[in-house]
């Protein structure tokens, strides 16, 4: 039989990360489970990867360890994660997430009931410690479906967040992709091959707003943070989505991503990125079409910290104002429907 899901996780070198991820799904596999199908591809580790995985092998019915004959590099791990599942549905998380106790069966209850094309999960981010409360996820799920446009507004810049995505892999074998599933390997955002495809030519789209994932703040970087979120990310934009939902992304990633992102960066507390002095270059060159950019962008850039910080407080204010109004607008679009 089949399985349902398949979790892929591409790791390199965080052995420690690992165990507390597999630890966190295999508590939620009850014992014989096969509509659950765990594979761990090792980038060529250097470290305890493999015999860890061996111990896990050994609790989850359904679990493979493939090992890199070498370092092909993340984003080509990345896509070898999705071009291996063989099930309708791939979710590919990060070594160093976690995913919090009772997410995986509300997860299957909803790819049975809804058959979503695309669903997001939100996340929940922690530093090291976590209480018993945080671990485990207790309450109701409220998944609600919606458009391809409302999802875009509420998602936007979070489809690149990988652990948060579960997606239908048929709607990108049958759906004559506009490109192809390494068309972004040269960037450090390769899943957005599959997933703006899926967005643009699938039907049925799930967003849970509650915090399912926990993602560890400041990861391990070591790549260039505003690149990846100005021209790289703005180039795969203009190739997959039609204007208006390209346009929505872009002005909600301006408001609602790129304050944060820049503040952090400036606090020296986003971990180990690489940030250029010629950032603005590369922010005005993505995004100088758009009125938020001058508005927001620029003062968070160029004035003092201690001002700058009134521009992020009142940028805050404003992505709030703009959450409220996109869910209502999604959660009316969808009963008119």
């Amino acid at each position: 039989m089949e399985p349902l899901l398949t979790i892929t996780i591409p790791t390199f070198n965080r052995c420690g990360c690992l165990e507390l991820l597999l630890e966190s799904i295999t508590q939620q596999l009850e014992l014989g489970n096969t509509e659950v199908h765990v594979i761990v591809v090792d980038n060529n580790s250097s470290d305890l990867t493999q015999s860890c995985c061996k111990k896990w092998a050994q609790k989850i019915e359904r679990f493979t360890y493939l090992r890199n004959a070498e370092n092909i590099g993340m984003s080509r791990n990345i896509i070898k994660c999705f071009e291996i599942t063989q099930s309708a549905y791939s979710w590919i998380i990060g070594d160093d997430d976690i995913l919090r106790l009772g997410t995986i069966p509300y997860i299957l209850d909803i790819l049975k009931s809804q058959q979503p094309d695309l669903m997001h999960l939100n996340v929940m981010p922690f530093l090291d410690k976590l209480s018993a409360d945080a671990l485990t996820f207790s309450g109701a799920l409220t998944p609600r479906e919606m458009s391809s446009l409302s999802f875009t507004k509420i998602v936007h810049v979070y489809t690149t967040f990988l652990s948060g995505m579960i997606v239908n892999k048929r709607i990108f074998e049958t759906s004559l992709p506009t490109v192809s599933v390494t068309a972004y390997e040269a960037t450090v955002i390769p899943q957005l091959a599959w997933i703006l495809n899926i967005l643009t030519k699938g039907k049925r789209f799930i967003y849970v707003p509650q915090p399912l994932v926990l993602a560890r703040r400041a990861g391990s970087g070591g790549y260039n943070l505003y690149k990846t979120f100005s021209v790289d990310i703005v180039s795969i934009l203009n190739q997959q989505l039609c204007e208006r939902m390209g346009s929505i992304f872009k002005r909600r990633t301006i408001l609602k991503y790129l304050p944060s992102l820049i503040v952090m960066t400036r606090k020296k507390k986003i971990g180990n990125f690489t940030v250029t002095r010629d950032e603005e270059i590369l922010f005005k060159q993505a995004y100088s079409g758009y009125a938020p950019y001058w508005l927001l962008i620029v003062p968070l850039l160029r004035l003092p910290l201690p001002v700058a910080m009134l521009v992020y407080y009142a940028s805050r204010l404003l992505s709030k104002f703009m959450s409220v109004y996109d869910r209502i607008w999604a959660y009316r679009l969808l009963r008119l429907s």
